[in-house]
């Protein structure tokens, strides 16, 4: 399994033919070998944000560089939890406010380790930003609305998709439509209204919204 999981995330890459953008393929397969260490979830949870950030990117109509930073970005946007603690991180039921408030310190640390690497700083900023909120009610910056990078516009949405229908360690996870429906409701507040959207309308033919089906 790990194999077919190497070699999907090399197939996202893809062989990065403009400018600096060719210099971060290793670095990226370098940091997402160490979060392969992490577990099957984070690693699987990665491509698949990758995949549904990039349906939305062609919509939406992104150049290919602008799809290359944004898929380095959806690939990496949870790095910064290498740093966080395991009893933390695979913690078999909901966070205390204390281990939450340590959780919420990944987007600042994810950032942080990609601005000294190789990867373009257009790339960072869903690591960083990917728990803004369109309202500024979001960490760690508080952005809000367009403040907010389209990168991390893209993750958000992805991010949440997958997080809730893939579930996690102490809850299942929901189904596709319900979960689009969540993202509508929170289009405005937590979301951008338009790339909710095009989201909606770019997911709208798969007929299985599903991490096995983003990683065939």
């Amino acid at each position: 399994m790990r194999g077919n999981s190497f070699e999907t995330t090399r197939y996202l890459l893809g062989d990065f033919p403009e400018g600096d953008v060719r210099v971060a393929r290793w670095t990226v397969m370098t940091f997402f070998e160490a979060m392969d260490r992490m577990g099957v979830h984070t690693r699987e949870h990665a491509q698949a944000v990758a995949r549904l950030s990039g349906l939305v990117g062609l919509k939406m109509g992104l150049t290919t560089h602008e799809m290359r930073i944004l898929l380095v970005g959806a690939l990496l946007h949870d790095v910064g939890k290498i740093f966080m603690p395991d009893p933390i991180l695979k913690k078999p039921g909901p966070l205390t406010p204390e281990e939450r408030l340590i959780m919420e310190l990944h987007p600042v640390a994810g950032s942080r380790i990609l601005e000294r690497s190789e990867v373009p700083p257009a790339a960072v900023a869903p690591a960083r930003h990917h728990h803004e909120r369109y309202d500024g009610g979001g960490y760690p910056d508080g952005l809000r609305g367009e403040e907010i990078p389209l990168a991390a516009r893209l993750v958000q949405v992805a991010d949440a998709f997958d997080a809730m229908t893939q579930g996690r360690i102490y809850r299942w996870g929901i189904p596709p439509a319900e979960a689009l429906e969540e993202i509508k409701r929170n289009a405005g507040t937590q979301f951008d209204p338009r790339v909710v959207r095009v989201f909606v309308a770019a997911t709208a033919n798969l007929q299985r919204l599903s991490l096995s089906l983003a990683l065939q």
